[in-house]
């Protein structure tokens, strides 16, 4: 798990919401001091960010988010502190409310603060180490205890327990600032033997220790690694070992441009372990362009595309304005996100009711693959209940799919899906191609019509229609809109949706020929 700025502020944030008493549905709509505690949030200098968020305090004195609010105002004044004595003074006033989810995410959050703080460098490092130590010891206690662990929510439950590992990291970078390479070492080899996600973070720390040893082509090798994950300051450092090494820097920019479009992991080859029964795995994704947590679900995806073919997996990417608009969304994307009620992204559906959440940066997407990939062999495996048939041809502008189904199931919907292979586009999360790409949806009213009809103008001047009318609502302009379909690389997927359970029952992709 990355810890970068900023990021032990969401993790407090977490565990203050998931400790909080079920709130009311009005409860949960962002309240009006919203808006100023993200201003203020986002302010540069910590002295006006501790003005704002006392004044904020002033004026909704009985605020739904007062432990949000009293949590960075503690952090803002933590930023003025020079020592790292005053720093662990503030940090009691954190750790003394800590309940629930908060008693593990709660101590990441104050050695993050410690181990970020722009004069750690110059904090007397013995005293450093041994808070860092204290804390880490705590907070993996805590992630172990099974009351505590209780207080999380099922579907959380796996990725608190991974937080544990996570003090590790924190632990080989309190010893790369007391340049103790060996004790990092240990570390961060117990971090990779305890299954933490090798992040950038992670190969930035083993940079970090190779330089230290006087290792520069292992530390290169390691910041490298880093950089092609975008972990910050990664492509610096890699950048000056390698002149360094070749004495100039010609060959550097295109070796790293080209490590930027690879996969951050190598997908597995997929061999069926059993005779395959034609059950075709569906999976949906719910994504967005500007989502950052999405990348490592959408690369996670890729993978899978790599591993398995298309008979046995078929993926559709459906775009959403979470959490700002994205230009490749459409009404179809947006049916379908109401039919789920999917309201976050990303969110994934394997044959519509196999639901995994949660996503990351670049250095998540290999969990993610191998967490995807292991729930597509397990549904592979099973026999199918219908199987399906579909061909499609372009003509005159207009797709013409011909589909089949060897049985009709009661209760069962037919869904036709439009698809472009992949998108060029790079939006906020830095993700250039996007691929699978829902361009339209139709379902059909009666299984006895064989044929179903895709105008692709039409298709177009809708997406158009409904990207306007979004800018309209939200005083929002798009600087170019993506609605056009590449009439080149187009799929059609055909799929069979129980009506009652959702249950995706098998589903068929085809070319589009002309």
């Amino acid at each position: 798990m990355k810890l970068r700025f900023g990021t032990g502020a969401i993790l407090l944030l977490a565990g203050l919401m998931l400790s909080q008493p079920v709130l009311t549905q009005a409860q949960r709509q962002r309240p009006p001091e919203y808006r100023e505690i993200m201003q203020a949030g986002r302010m540069e200098d910590p002295l006006a960010k501790i003005k704002a968020f006392e004044e904020i305090k002033q004026k909704y004195p009985n605020s739904v988010m007062m432990n949000s609010i009293d949590y960075l105002l503690v952090s803002a004044k933590i930023e003025t502190k020079n020592s790292i004595d005053e720093v662990v003074k503030l940090q009691k006033d954190i750790l003394a409310k800590s309940t629930g989810p908060g008693l593990i995410t709660d101590y990441l959050t104050v050695n993050d603060q410690i181990l970020r703080h722009k004069k750690a460098d110059s904090f007397n490092k013995q005293k450093l180490v041994e808070t860092i130590k204290k804390n880490a010891a705590t907070g993996k206690k805590n992630a172990n205890d099974a009351k505590i662990l209780d207080s999380v929510p099922q579907q959380y439950r796996k990725r608190y327990l991974a937080l544990s590992s996570t003090f590790d990291i924190q632990l080989a970078t309190a010893y790369i600032l007391a340049k103790n390479s060996v004790q990092a070492g240990r570390y961060l080899a117990t971090f990779a033997k305890e299954g933490g996600t090798k992040d950038g973070e992670y190969f930035f720390r083993l940079g970090q220790v190779a330089e230290l040893n006087g290792q520069k082509q292992k530390a290169f090798n390691n910041f490298f690694r880093a950089a092609g994950l975008e972990y910050k300051g990664a492509d610096t450092k890699a950048k000056a070992l390698y002149k360094k090494l070749h004495g100039n820097i010609k060959g550097f920019k295109e070796m790293l441009e080209k490590k930027l479009t690879e996969l951050p992991f190598e997908p597995k080859h997929f061999t069926p372990k059993t005779k395959w029964q034609e059950k075709t795995a569906l999976v949906e994704l719910f994504t967005g362009s500007e989502c950052p947590p999405c990348i490592g679900a959408d690369l996670g995806f890729d993978g899978l595309m790599e591993t398995f073919s298309n008979k046995y997996l078929i993926v559709l990417e459906y775009h959403l304005p979470i959490p700002r608009p994205d230009p490749m969304m459409n009404p179809a994307t947006k049916r379908r996100a109401d039919y789920y009620g999917a309201q976050s992204t990303p969110t994934t559906l394997f044959d519509g009711v196999n639901k995994l959440g949660g996503g990351g940066g670049k250095g998540n997407a290999e969990s993610k693959y191998n967490e995807y990939a292991a729930e597509v062999e397990r549904i592979i495996e099973k026999a199918p209940q219908v199987k399906l048939n579909v061909t499609a041809k372009l003509a005159n502008d207009v797709v013409t799919a011909t589909w089949s189904a060897n049985k009709k199931l009661p209760n069962t919907e037919y869904h036709f899906v439009l698809v472009q292979k992949q998108e060029k586009y790079s939006g906020g999360n830095g993700l250039k191609l996007h691929k699978m790409v829902v361009r339209d949806f139709t379902t059909l009213d009666t299984p006895m019509k064989k044929t179903v009809l895709f105008n692709l103008s039409q298709s177009e001047k809708a997406a158009e229609k409904y990207l306007h009318d979004f800018e309209d609502q939200r005083g929002f302009k798009f600087d170019t809109i993506h609605n056009k379909i590449d009439r080149a690389h187009l799929k059609v997927v055909f799929f069979t949706q129980n009506k009652n359970t959702k249950e995706v029952l098998n589903a068929v992709i085809c070319d589009v020929k002309k």
